[in-house]
């Protein structure tokens, strides 16, 4: 019975340190994730900016 426990203990001490290193690892890419779709959403609305910008100004011009 000595021996089951062995393993258990070894499994049990690997999930202590990797399930830690698991939840940082997926708050950080989300983190990244989401800091990129914000860069791409701001980049797009002010190219929107831009583009009604022009308008504005063709319609100004006639």
């Amino acid at each position: 019975m000595k021996w089951i426990g062995v393993p258990v203990m070894s499994i049990l001490y690997i999930l202590m340190y990797l399930l830690p290193a698991l939840i940082i690892g997926f708050v950080l890419s989300h983190i990244y994730n989401t800091r990129q779709n914000t860069k791409y959403i701001i980049r797009q609305n002010q190219e929107m900016i831009e583009l009604l910008k022009d308008i504005k100004n063709q319609s100004n011009i006639k």
